[in-house]
């Protein structure tokens, strides 16, 4: 084998990163065009903004892509990228949990405005990410 060639091996884990890639564009392109349908389908803001077939064909395609994204994720990975994926998700999952608890506690005692689930979900998912980078880079 010349210093050009690459093995079998090294040759299907680039496959593997490559389908990963474009699994990922097409989840997202998938979230952004359910976006975009919902956005297209209001009227104004606030509940009942949404048409009841819209908001139940738009949860349902949430659902259904984030769960088939995952499951697909997690088929495609080797077991290195599976373990660093599953610290990440660990961490997000605590400290979603963590945050809503304290937020609740303190807006019970006065001390905060009532708990938002959209600032929790986006501090859940910066701590994933934040996890997935410190894992990533221990390797």
């Amino acid at each position: 084998m010349t210093g050009n060639e690459i093995g079998e091996g090294a040759r299907a884990h680039r496959q593997g990163q490559r389908r990963f890639l474009i699994g990922s564009w097409i989840i997202v392109i998938l979230i952004a065009a359910i976006a975009v349908a919902l956005r297209l389908m209001s009227h104004g803001k606030g509940p009942g903004s949404l048409p009841p077939a819209g908001a139940l064909a738009a949860a349902a395609a949430f659902v259904i892509v984030i769960a088939l994204g995952v499951w697909w994720s997690f088929r495609v990975v080797d077991e290195v990228e599976r373990r660093y994926s599953l610290i990440a998700c660990t961490v997000g999952f605590f400290a979603q949990i963590t945050m809503l608890a304290a937020w609740t506690v303190l807006w019970l005692g006065g001390l905060a405005i009532a708990p938002s689930a959209l600032a929790i979900f986006v501090a859940s998912g910066l701590s994933s990410v934040a996890a997935y980078a410190v894992v990533r880079l221990r390797g």
